[in-house]
């Protein structure tokens, strides 16, 4: 009798930069590109492309094509996983301090 076996995933540990990448998507909602995500985050480009590469290829985040644009956007669905201890449901809204 043979048992079908799932293949083994090996689950690297996130980075601080991935997680909070993951976090803005998901709290933020929509579809982002790499480009939008390095400008609000301020981080070199090329470690934005990294850490969004790995967490796409994890299935922390969905891919899809910009129909207008062409662009390959970011996103967290239903679909993705989620960093330990985190939940794909979006956070708190952040306070506003003063007046």
């Amino acid at each position: 009798m043979t048992e079908c076996l799932k293949p083994i995933t090996v689950r690297r540990k996130l980075s601080r930069v991935s997680v909070n990448l993951w976090k803005t998507v998901r709290d933020q909602g929509g579809w982002w590109t790499s480009s939008e995500l390095v400008r609000d985050f301020g981080l070199n480009t090329k470690t934005v492309h990294n850490s969004l590469h790995n967490l796409a290829q994890s299935h922390y985040l969905a891919q899809r094509v910009d129909k207008k644009t062409g662009l390959l956007r970011l996103g967290v669905t239903a679909f993705c996983r989620a960093p330990a201890g985190e939940s794909l449901e979006p956070g708190p809204a952040p306070q506003v301090w003063g007046g």
